[in-house]
This record gives structure tokens, sequence and C-alpha cells, in this order.
């Protein structure tokens, strides 16, 4: 005959032998799959390989989650249909379309001052937390629903649920109530070919489950086998909290709790045991059998108590009976680990876990979890640590379960970027992130390789947000055409029709980068346009069948299709579809804003299921039932605040506001989720927090329930050391005896290279090599840091005797750059050359620089000033309106006047280019010279002059003095807005130059000791100043380092890599002779003369 039989343990495996010997026997059918009931895919498995593991083969089960399960047997006993108008994914879109129509009733006067001129995504948001609370109700109350239907009640609730259910849908309430009727009159019939029900290590149920179970095992066999923490019996146990509110709630008329004979028992299991002593209760109120099974832990140590305390419903130090019990100084088996921020807590584990599989040799990373309330927040750090060992022997293999699929998938990822992107301001950032997607990118045909090809086409057309005018308008904000991409393609286009132009035509300059990238270009555009279309479509509202559409075809136009990420959009064309489906409840025209926020909670909710029991350290979410076994768990993130969670209800949640034994509760399931896990830890429970603060050390406490721990500990057990706990700063040495919580307490240093973590017999421990090397630097005397370079390269191969001017002049404005880019193929990341996404509010600085220097340029092409305006701001240059128009106004009569001063020194307007080719010994020197006034060169810097401009300045006219084969004589001016320089050349000038590519040769083997603003300012106080070289080193090193005006050379990361931060690295002897040895004879054939 058909029964009930409730199974319990203090120890999940202890259940397994009782479930492997039901399901050993076979069923009537051959062919009857196995139906065992669990609360997540973790259990499914471990069930599927222990079962495997006691009966040789485990086959034909058919898994179901508790809401599937029930489900299934609904649809097959009532016959639903496969939709109905209230299953949360449709109910929104139901209510948002009967809100507008009732809120004109007194009942809704609240939900009427709520909408009043909301917009629509303020509707769909109040509708989608309405649906989601009447789904609760049909779980949670299924008769106040059932009741409201009969017309119970007139709030606006039960008016609007009247509504929904006007043609009678059917509904998890209503459900149940058929289902149990048909039981009841024996019309039921099983949809399983199978004749029992298991359902395994599931640690609640709604009493609306339990409900369901008890009728069908009037006709199949119902085994429940359910994780009980304690042997006694504890239905009646209360936590202190609990009789605390008991007494308050009832004043005067309760008589005092001790002679009510309260029992909290054990207070862990009545603090963090509600949620399943409730759930045991009601179990208990069903008629059947129940079977104990319990194994008492047979290890002597703080874990093996404590469960033991648990088992048996004891409180040791409570009295004589139960008395404090010693615990040795080398127990380990529960640690609590206080950190600085989420990375050192990963750090310190990472740690812990290698000593542990040094220690324990039949370690298998098997044998580990590592749970935390928020897998997210930590899977970064994870990957950070676990995923970078510094050698083969320390690396732990891990997965990472239960992330959602926007962080597994980066083409969902990518995808809802593109949605949140298309409809903002489109900034070039943002752009150019897009294209970091690969599936994107070679949607378009753009390979990894032409990224950098267009941010240099980006950088040089100034884009930086707004696809067009009418876009940038549509966030109310002033258009311009400026640094819009619609302005930065045209400029693009027109690149490639005027190559080496630099003229405006039709109010539009060329963008000379585009020669030789028209492929590129043209498949940029398409991706630019592309985007252009999707901004397009979705700036007008759509139905949810034409919404499926759009979206559909955004994906097969920005996603390339390939086996790896099938799945993946096969995950967005099923919620586009969900979206489609809602059309039959909801016809009118819906908002992006909507359709995103509906995308963004449906692919939130699908989490990935992979990664968990695959045998390897398994980082997992705290979620119910994660009770299974291990010898080690981990816990990590028990943050004050984060955990337990704390549940939020609107405030007419009638759930919240009349409580219900049996309701969920997030504080009460997250303190059970806990108990399960002290109770599953084997060997190791170990925890840790975010204990201090990184920023100014200050402490931070841990989660409430890591506090009750600790009490608990402290009133039941006690250790007693002769020696200080070395490395602890909360240790005391005058104190022996101290607190059991203090000993199991680690509080760790900031930095992970702390020498505490080094030394002999100390509590903190690294198996860090790189930290140990660098806690060695931290403490012992300071040595020179060995720079990047150990030796010298390998010879430059022939080819290199060919030198460029323009190469020439780039060597000596940083010859560590130069060998690091040219010769190693090494570009180090600056800053300045990120992509903006912001228009220019002013000119200043490099910015300011530039654009005087184009204007005079202008000038002395006898462009007129109007001409000059249109030109920079076709090019995006200056700011929007007539701020820019003001900016312009200021640098152009600047640079007019100093135009003016070139011309009176040129006594010309026009200035001559020359190739020239020079063979100096074995170099041949060759290039194009601009600006060649008589027999010399004309630079001019609408700046301050520069060591770097001098130096450039002094190549260029030894170039042209050695390419004139007549009379090797040159006279150049280089003006700039502070002094005029005046170069005259006659004698010994290929020896000069010959000199300075000796230099340049030894730059190619090494990075040579000469950096122009030291330099400069080391050999200009020898040679000008006449100073001592004491003093001129000194001028020298205020120049490396900088001040708070200048900026040092010491920032930058070309030379603090080859060199290191310290100025004896580089400002050494060798320095000094090249120093002298390039500004000599420089200084020696210069004069300066006041600037403008």
């Amino acid at each position: 005959m058909p029964s009930f039989k409730l199974y319990t343990g203090n120890r999940l495996e202890l259940l397994l032998d009782p479930l492997a010997h039901i399901v050993k026997e076979p069923h009537e059918n051959p062919l009857a799959p196995e139906i065992v009931v669990t609360r997540n895919k973790g259990m499914q498995r471990w069930i599927s390989m222990q079962l495997a593991k006691k009966l040789g083969v485990w086959a034909n089960c058919s898994f179901f989650f508790p809401d599937v399960f029930v489900e299934n047997i609904f649809r097959k006993a009532i016959d639903l249909s496969d939709e109905s108008p209230l299953e949360p994914e449709t109910m929104t879109w139901k209510i948002m379309d009967l809100l507008p129509g009732l809120i004109d009733n007194n009942e809704f006067a609240s939900i009427r001052s709520y909408l009043n001129g909301a917009r629509q995504l303020k509707l769909y948001q109040l509708a989608s937390q309405i649906a989601d609370t009447f789904d609760q109700y049909t779980l949670y109350r299924p008769d106040m629903v059932l009741e409201w239907e009969e017309g119970a009640d007139d709030c606006w609730q039960a008016v609007l649920w009247r509504t929904l259910t006007a043609q009678k849908p059917a509904h998890r309430a209503g459900n149940k109530k058929t289902l149990i009727s048909q039981i009841v009159n024996k019309t039921y019939i099983p949809p399983f070919l199978s004749n029992r029900i298991s359902i395994f290590g599931i640690s609640f149920l709604p009493p609306f489950h339990v409900e369901i179970i008890q009728a069908l095992s009037t006709v199949v066999d119902v085994h429940l086998f359910i994780l009980n923490p304690c042997a006694e019996y504890w239905d009646d146990v209360l936590s202190e909290k609990e009789i605390g509110r008991i007494t308050k709630k009832k004043g005067k008329r309760i008589t005092p709790a001790t002679d009510l004979h309260w029992e909290s028992g054990n207070v862990l299991l009545s603090s963090l045991g509600g949620y399943g002593r409730d759930f045991l209760a009601r179990l208990h109120n069903l008629e059947g059998e129940e079977f104990q099974l319990t194994a008492p832990p047979c290890a002597q140590n703080l874990l093996a108590y404590i469960q033991s305390d648990i088992l048996h419903l004891q409180q040791r130090g409570k009295n004589v009976d139960t008395p404090v019990t010693g615990i040795s100084p080398l127990d380990d088996s529960i640690q609590i680990h206080s950190c600085h921020g989420p990375l050192r807590e990963i750090e310190i584990l990472y740690d812990n876990l290698l000593r542990r599989f040094d220690l324990k040799k039949d370690l298998l990373p098997s044998d580990i979890i590592v749970m935390t309330p928020d897998i997210e927040a930590y899977s970064p750090f994870i990957n950070a640590v676990f995923g970078s060992a510094e050698n083969e022997r320390m690396r732990i293999p891990y997965t990472i379960a239960d992330r959602g699929i926007r962080a597994e998938s980066p083409v969902i990822n990518a995808f809802l970027s593109l949605m949140s992107i298309v409809q903002g301001r489109c900034t070039a950032s943002e752009i150019m992130s897009l294209l970091e997607t690969r599936q994107m990118r070679e949607a378009f045909n753009i390979n990894e390789s032409d990224i950098s090809r267009i941010r240099i086409m980006i950088t040089e057309t100034r884009v930086r947000w707004g696809l067009d005018e009418k876009s940038q308008a549509s966030l109310d904000i002033p258009a311009f055409p400026e640094n819009t991409w619609e302005t930065g393609l045209e400029s693009m286009l027109l690149g490639y029709a005027m190559t080496g132009n630099n003229t405006p035509f039709m109010g539009i300059i060329p963008c000379e980068s585009v020669e030789g990238n028209t492929e590129l270009l043209s498949n940029f555009l398409d991706f630019i346009h592309s985007i252009g279309d999707l901004r397009s479509a979705i700036e007008q509202s759509h139905t949810l069948s034409q919404w499926n559409a759009i979206l559909l075809d955004c994906v097969s136009r920005f996603f390339v299709t390939e086996e790896g990420v099938a799945a993946e959009l096969e995950i967005l064309r099923k919620a586009f579809n969900d979206l489609a489906m809602g059309s039959d409840y909801f016809k009118d025209a819906v908002s992006v804003e909507v359709i995103l926020a509906r995308l963004g909670s449906t692919l939130k909710s699908s989490i990935s299921s992979s990664g968990f029991l695959s045998g390897v350290v398994t980082f997992c979410e705290m979620l119910p039932m994660r009770s299974i076994p291990f010898r080690i768990i981990c816990i990590i993130g028990m943050n004050d605040g984060v955990f337990p969670r704390m549940s939020h209800h609107a405030a007419w949640n009638l759930i919240a506001a009349f409580p219900q034994n049996g309701d969920r509760a997030l504080e009460k399931e997250d303190r059970y989720i806990f108990l399960e896990a002290l109770l599953s830890a084997r060997d190791l429970l170990y925890i840790s927090y975010s204990g201090q603060n990184a920023g100014n050390d200050s402490v931070c406490q841990p989660s409430t329930i890591i506090s009750e721990l600790c009490d608990y500990i402290d009133n039941g057990f006690k250790v007693s050391s002769d020696e200080k706990i070395a490395g602890d700063i909360n240790s005391d040495s005058s104190n022996t005896a101290m607190r059991a919580s203090e000993h199991i307490t680690f509080h760790h240093r900031l930095q992970a290279f702390n020498p505490s973590y080094f030394i002999p017999g100390n509590r903190l421990f690294s198996y860090s090599m790189e930290n140990f090397n660098a806690a060695k630097n931290a403490i012992c005397e300071p040595k020179s840091i060995s720079n990047f370079f150990t030796g010298h390269l390998i010879p430059p191969s022939k080819e290199w005797y060919e030198v460029n001017i323009n190469d020439l002049c780039s060597f000596y404005s940083n010859p560590a750059r130069f060998i690091m880019e040219k010769r190693m193929g090494m570009h180090i990341y600056n800053p300045e050359e990120q992509i903006l996404d912001k228009e220019p509010f002013f000119i200043e600085g490099l910015e300011g620089y530039r654009t005087g220097q184009e204007i005079v340029k202008r000038f002395l092409n006898k462009e007129s000033r109007k001409s000059c305006y249109e030109a920079l701001k076709a090019a995006s240059a200056l700011p929007h309106g007539n701020v820019g128009k003001s900016a312009f106004d200021k640098i152009a009569d600047e640079a007019s006047v100093f135009a003016d001063r070139i011309i009176s020194l040129t006594d010309s307007y026009s200035f001559d280019a020359i190739d020239i080719q020079v063979q100096i010994d074995d170099f041949l020197i060759s290039g194009h010279v601009e600006n060649i006034v008589d027999s010399g060169v004309l630079m001019y810097r609408f700046a301050p002059v520069k060591p770097v401009d001098m130096l450039k300045f002094w190549i260029k006219s030894l170039a042209v003095a050695s390419a004139n084969t007549e009379t090797p004589y040159v006279k150049s001016i280089l003006l700039a807005r502070d002094s005029c320089l005046e170069l005259s050349i006659s004698d010994n000038v290929h020896a000069l130059l010959k000199s300075m590519l000796d230099i340049y040769w030894r730059g190619l083997y090494f990075p040579i000791h000469f950096f122009p603003k030291a330099s400069h300012a080391f050999a200009e106080s020898i040679f000008l100043k006449n100073k001592p070289p004491c003093e001129a080193v000194y001028d020298a090193k205020t120049a490396w380092i900088g001040d708070d005006y200048t900026t040092g050379e010491i920032t930058d990361p070309y030379i603090g890599l080859c060199f290191g931060k310290q100025p004896e690295n580089a400002l050494d002897e060798e320095f000094k002779k090249i120093s002298i040895e390039i500004f000599e004879p420089l200084f020696e054939h210069i004069k300066t003369y006041g600037g403008l």
C-alpha cells in the first residue's frame, strides 16, 4: 500500500544507503525511470556519482526540481495548456494591460498616485513586482487568492486578481485544489511509470509542496530524505531571540519563560536551525513512518565537538554535566581569517589550501568546496590568484559555478552592452569596447590587428560621442556636428578620396591616416552604420512581436554564428521569443527601456550550471542544500550586512505584513545554509571576511553568524598556550590563557609580501617565492634595483645603417623608448594615447600647442583668419559654439604676432623643402626637410623651447649642412615663444653628424644614459652657467624628478623600466659624458636671443 516514509540523518551520506536500497528494487515496468526530486544540479550530480559507486551502474533516472516536479504533475493530472496568463513571465504584461484601466477606481488611489505622469518603464516595474508578489501568493497564500476569486475583500490587490482571473485561467492555487480533490475522490492517475518518488536532500519546502506530497503518498510511495542536525526531539526548541519576541508580544499575560520550560538547547542549533526546525515539525505532523540514522563525529577536535553538541542537543559550559572542554593548541579544524578586502581573502585562501595539500597527501582538489554569498564579486579575484600560479607545482585546479549567464557568456554580455550603448551617448571608447568581442568583430570582417588602426583614425578625426546631431538632440543636449561619428566618418571618407590634403572641402577635413586602409574603412563604416540603423529602430516604440523581429535581426547582424557560441545565441533567441509570447496579453507599443529591463531580468536569472563537482576545487554561491559532505569547506566573504541576507518587501506585500509559519525568510534560510555547511565539513571549516579596511586599516565587523560562532566557542571551549601566537596583532604574551576564538582567528596583513608571512614558527605563512623576495628586500639593506636590460642586444642588421632623419630625431627624444619600440617591438600603454569621450571645452596644454601651431602654419600659408577658423572647426579641434570662437580668437591673436615675427626674421612667406641623402662613413642618412630658408632650416614652436626641440633643430641643421656638398654651411633659426635660437655651422659638419650617429648606433645595443631634459640641465649648468659638476648634477636631478610645476622624466614608463626610479642609477658618469658629448658642440654653435 502506498505510504509516506521520512528518513533523517545528521550526515547526508548516511541517507544514501536507504536510498540505494530503495532504488535497487526493480519497478514493475522495466522502462520506468527512477523519480528523484532535488534542490539543485550539484545535488543531482552528487547523488548520481554516489549511487553509481554503491550500485555499480546508475541510469534511467529522472531528476526534478520541486517546482518543476509539481508543475509536471499538474499538467498531466489537470491537462493544462502550455501557456497561462498567470505564469510570472506573462502575468507582468497582463497586469500592464489592466492597470491603466483600473487606477481610476477608488481602491487604486495609491497606485494612481504612484503612476501619475510616470513613464512606461515605471508601469512595467510596478507590474513586474505585482506579478512576482501574486506568484508568491499562489504558493504561500493559496487559500487567500481562492477566496479573492469568490469575492472576498475589496482591496486593490483583490480587485486586480479577480480581473486577472475573470476567464478562470489555471494557476498554482487552483491546480493544487483540483489535484487534491482528484486524489481524495480517487480519480487521480499518477503520470509516472514509476510507483515511487524519492525526495532527497531538500532542507525546506513550502506548506504548498508538503500538502501535495502528503496527498501523493496515498497513491504512490513517497520517500523523503532530509538532513536532521539533531538526534533529539527539537521541534519546540527556540532561540533566545524567539523566546524574547514571544515574551514581549504576550506582555504581562504570559508566565515567565523559565516557568514555561522553554528550551534553547544548543544555542547554535536554535539560532541557526530555525528554518529546518519548522520544516521538520511540519513533516512530523504527516502520517507515515520515520527512520532516523545518526553517526557521531569520530574526530577529537573543535569542529567535531561542535557537530557532536548539535547532534546531542547539548551546550558545553552550561552546567556541571557539560563542562568547558579544552582543545589542543594545534587544533586547526575551524579557522577564521580577517583580511583586507576580497583580493587578500583569495590570496590567503590559496596559501592555506597549498598548505593543506602539503600536509595531507591524500587530499584531492575535489575534496574542497569554497562558497561565498556573492560569487560574481569574487570571480575576478579567484581567476587572478588561482589562475596565475608561480609554477606548475603550485597550480590548484579549480572551477567557478553559479555565475550569471552574462558573466559566463561574452556574446550575451556584448549584446546587452550594445543595446545599452546604442541608446546612450555612443562614445568613442564605448564603440571601441564593442569590437573587443571577437564574434562581433568578425561579423564585420574586422581583425584584432585592425583595432589599433581604427584607434588612430578616431584620434585623428577627434570623434568623441554622438552618432550625429539628431542623436545628441534626442538626449536633450545642444546639438553640434563637431566630434560626432557622422563628422568623423565623413572625414575618413574624404581622406580616402583626397589624400595628402589638409584643406577643408565642403567643410570637411580629410583624414590622412585612412590611406592604405581602404578595406578596413569600408568594414568599419558598415559597423557604425549598423549601429545607426539599430538606434533608429529602438528610438521608436514597437509591439512585443515587432521587438522580437528587431532583436533577432540585431543578433544576426552583429554576431557571427559559430559552433562555440551557438548555445549562447540560442539563449538570446529564446528570451526574444518569450517577449513575443507576451504580445497575446499586451498589444500596445513598448519602449526600449522596458525591453532592456525585461531582457536584463530574464538573462540575470539564467545561471550557468556547469562547474559544480567537476573533480577540482569548486567555487560556488552559498545556496540552500549545498550540504554535500566535503573534507574542507571554505566560506569567504562573510561580511557584516552581506550575510545573512535581509528580506525587503513592498509595503503592500501581504505575506510580509501578515507572516505565517512556513513563509520563506531570507535571513533564516541563510542561517540554515551556514548550519548545513558547518555540519558537512569533515576536516576543516575555513571562514574568511574583510575584517580590516584596506584604505585606513580600520576594523570591519564580520557577519553576525561568525560573531555567534565565536561566542559559542568561547563559552564552551578553552585553549592554553605558554607561547605567544606569533604574528597575531591581537595576541598578548602576558595572558597565556587565551580565548578559544582568538586561537582560531588569524588577523592578516595588508600586503602579501609582509615579512610576517616568512618568519619561521609564525602562524601567518605564504608559499609565494615572489612575495618572499619582496619581503627580503623590505627588511634588508637597500640594493640597487636590477634594470630591465641586463646585457646588450644582438648587433643590428645592415639595414639599420640607413637612417631616416625623423628616426634620428625620435631616438634623441627618448633613446629608451626608441630601442624598446623599434628594436624589441614593445609598446607600453600611455594614458595620453587613450581615446577621449568628451568634446573639448577649452584649449590648453598639448592641445593648445597643436592648435596654435596649426594656426601659425596656416597664417604663414597666407590663409585668412576666417579660413583658419573654419578649418579648425571642421577638424573638431575647437570647443563648440561661441566658446570655440572666443578660444580661437584668443589664440589667433597671439599666433598672428608670432607669424609676423617669423616673416620679419626670414623676410619671406614661402619656404622650400628638400630631400636629402648623405653618406657619412657607413651611415646613409636621408629624409625630407621642410621650411628651408636660404641655406638653413627654419623651425618654429608656438610654445617655450624644449631640449627636444633644440636636438631636432641641431640634427636637421647638421643634415642639411652635410647635404650641401659645395659649401657645408648652414644658418638656421629656431623661433619659440620665449626665445629665438640662431645656429651657424661651417666647420666639421660631417664629424659632428658622425658623432651623433655613433651615439645612435650605441643606443641600438643598450639604452644609453641620455635624457633630453636632465642632460640639457646638466650641460647648461656646466657650459652656460659655469656651475661646478656637483651643482650641475643637482640641476639634472631636479629635471629628472620634476617638481610642482613640471613633469620629470622619471615618470616616462620607458625610462622608468630601463633605469628604475632612483636618479643614481641613471645620472651616473656615463650620463655626464654623453650629455657633454651631445650638448657641448650644440652650445658652441648656437646663439640665443629674447623671445616675442
